[in-house]
């Protein structure tokens, strides 16, 4: 990332950008919010929202508060929390954390009710901008693609979102 404006302009589709203004449009709001109990609550009721997630049990469906809270309050130091919102009700969050030039999606996911209001694009932007705020020259989100079979819709996401492959050497 060099700036909020290259990668609005360079690095997303026009069909990203048309999906971000819609979500402004259709009342999606987007903020940096606190690790409090508020927030805790919003993330629940985003888990509890539905058992299965993509065909597959969702494995936070249901979680204890106290879990929940254990979850999420890792690396608070350097970490930020941005929620999108309607009216006051909390559409969908991520938690970006920071590790020298890098930040990382440690969780991006929003309400199937609101889905139509592409609030997921919307923490996108807000990343990119609060990460281009912060001089952070990365942004990862997972793997670009998961093993031979994968979520090619996941995937597809990624990519229109300015996402693209880099491989990193492990030693």
């Amino acid at each position: 990332l060099t700036s909020f404006d290259h990668w609005w302009e360079k690095q997303v589709p026009k069909s990203t950008r048309k999906h971000v203004r819609r979500s402004e449009k259709l009342g999606i709001v987007t903020r940096l919010v606190a690790f409090d109990d508020a927030l805790l609550k919003g993330i629940a009721e985003i888990y509890n929202e539905t058992p299965v997630r993509d065909g597959t049990p969702f494995l936070h469906y249901q979680m204890s508060p106290e879990k929940l809270k254990a979850t999420h309050e890792t690396f608070l130091d350097r970490s930020d929390f941005i929620g999108a919102f309607v009216d006051e009700e909390l559409a969908g969050f991520i938690k970006l954390t920071y590790a020298g030039p890098t930040a990382r999606t440690m969780q991006i996911l929003s309400k199937i009710k609101h889905r139509d209001k592409w609030p997921t694009n919307a923490l996108l932007a807000k990343a990119v901008e609060r990460c281009t705020e912060k001089g952070i020259s990365y942004l990862v989100y997972g793997h670009l693609r998961y093993g031979s079979v994968g979520n090619p819709g996941l995937t597809s996401f990624k990519q229109e979102n300015g996402f693209t492959g880099l491989k990193v050497p492990r030693y």
